[in-house]
């Protein structure tokens, strides 16, 4: 018996075991990738029919969203707050879209439809002026700087 032809055969053998094991590890990981990427387009995309939920429940508060697009400062007091609790609600749930983007949580396509629906908030002028107000602070700064840019971008193509 040639021990080093064993001992050869062995490192062989352990070699092998080891590719194999980072193979399944890469297998794993790439599953687990694609599942919370699932689970965090199920959360955008609850957080999103939870908010069309509530504007369907209160016609009122449809009324105060549609208004409030068109010109927030003109809303009586109480609607002019629903109506910052709304673009509230919509930009945490952007900034949070941001965020799983930022982290790979999202690919490009589910970042698009927040995006699309980003640009779609700041398309209207109320939106906007709500966005202009010190609120945005509560924001991260890198999503700030986001909305921002595409205001400015928005506004230059309005002129």
């Amino acid at each position: 018996m040639n021990w080093d032809a064993i001992g050869a055969i062995g490192e062989i053998l352990g070699a092998l075991a080891v590719f194999a094991s980072l193979i399944y590890l890469a297998l794993q990981i790439k599953q687990n990738t694609q599942s919370l990427r699932a689970s965090a387009k199920h959360d955008a995309t609850s957080r999103q029919l939870d908010y069309f939920d509530t504007l369907l429940e209160n016609s009122n508060l449809r009324m105060v969203y549609r208004e409030g697009l068109k010109d927030f400062s003109s809303l009586a007091l109480d609607d002019r707050d629903a109506f910052w609790m709304l673009m509230y609600k919509s930009f945490f749930s952007f900034s949070e879209a941001f965020y799983e983007y930022k982290h790979a949580h999202f690919d490009e396509e589910q970042w698009l439809e927040s995006s699309e629906a980003i640009d779609w908030h700041l398309s209207h002028a109320g939106a906007r002026d709500w966005w202009h107000h010190p609120q945005r602070r509560a924001f991260p700064s890198e999503f700030t700087d986001l909305v921002s840019e595409r205001i400015t971008r928005l506004e230059e193509k309005l002129r």
